[in-house]
C-alpha cells in the first residue's frame, strides 16, 4: 500500500489499537511489559498483531513503544534485540494482508545520557535498518526532539512517513503542562513532518473538540 495514494485520494488509514492494552488482558499478563513479549512470548505478540489485521486494520505498530526508555538508560543490546524482533513480527503478519507497518516510538525520557533528539534518531537508525520507512512518535507530552529527529530521518530516508502524535487530557493539554493545539500546529509546521495528530489519555468527544478548527498546513490528520 502507498500511503501518500490513499491519503491523496481522501481514504482513511486504518490503525491497529494499543499493542500495551491488549497484551494486558492475557492471563498473566496484567503486569508484563509488552515489549519485552517480543523475545519472550512471541507468538502472543503476533496474535495481536493478527487480530487487529483480521478486524481490518490496514496499519500496525511495531511493539516497540518504551524501547526508547531502554537505549536512553543505556541497555543498547536489549533495545537492539527488541527492536529486531517486533519488525521481524510485524513485518510477518502484515505480509499476507498487504498492510503497513509503522515504527512505533514512545517519548524519549528526558534528564537519561542521551538527550530526547539522540534518542530518537538512534530509534531511526535501528528500525531504517530493518528496512521500515513508516515512522510513528506518539502519545506525547511534548515536541521535544521532535524537529531534530524529523530532519534527520528524512536525510537518511527521504521517502519515509512520518507521523508525530501528541497525547492531552480533556482539557487539551499534556501531562508536561503544554496546549496540545499550539504543539500540532506547531509540528504540522515542520516541512518532514507527513502527517500530525493526537492519541490517549482523552475520549473521542474531548479529542474532536481538540482538532476543531486546526490549521495543519494541508497535512493529514491522525486521532
Amino acid at each position: 500500500m502507498d500511503i501518500r495514494t490513499e491519503l491523496s485520494q481522501g481514504k482513511p488509514l486504518l490503525f491497529d489499537g494499543a499493542m500495551g492494552t491488549y497484551y494486558t488482558s492475557f492471563p498473566g499478563r496484567a503486569e508484563a511489559p509488552c515489549e519485552l513479549a517480543s523475545l519472550s512470548h512471541p507468538g502472543e505478540i503476533t496474535a495481536i498483531h493478527e487480530a487487529y489485521l483480521k478486524a481490518g486494520c490496514q496499519a500496525i505498530k511495531t511493539n516497540t513503544f518504551a524501547v526508547g526508555a531502554h537505549l536512553a538508560s543505556g541497555k543498547e543490546d536489549l533495545a537492539v534485540h527488541l527492536t529486531e524482533a517486533a519488525c521481524r513480527l510485524a513485518l510477518e503478519a502484515a505480509a499476507p494482508y498487504g498492510a503497513c507497518v509503522f515504527a512505533d516510538l514512545g517519548p524519549a525520557p528526558a534528564g537519561t545520557r542521551l538527550t530526547p533528539a539522540d534518542t530518537y534518531r538512534r530509534q531511526a537508525d535501528l528500525f531504517l535498518a530493518q528496512g521500515l520507512t513508516h515512522f510513528l512518535v506518539e502519545t506525547l507530552p511534548t515536541d521535544e526532539g521532535i524537529p531534530e529527529f524529523a530532519r534527520y530521518l528524512k536525510a537518511h530516508c527521504p521517502e519515509s512517513f512520518l507521523i508525530v502524535s501528541f497525547a492531552v487530557g480533556f482539557d487539551g493539554v499534556t501531562r508536561d503542562g503544554l496546549r496540545g493545539r499550539e504543539l500540532i500546529q506547531r509540528t504540522a509546521a515542520l516541512p518532514e513532518v507527513d502527517a500530525v495528530g493526537f492519541n490517549c489519555m482523552s475520549g473521542p468527544r474531548h479529542l474532536l473538540e481538540c482538532i476543531r478548527d486546526l490549521d495543519l498546513n494541508g497535512k493529514p490528520l491522525s486521532v
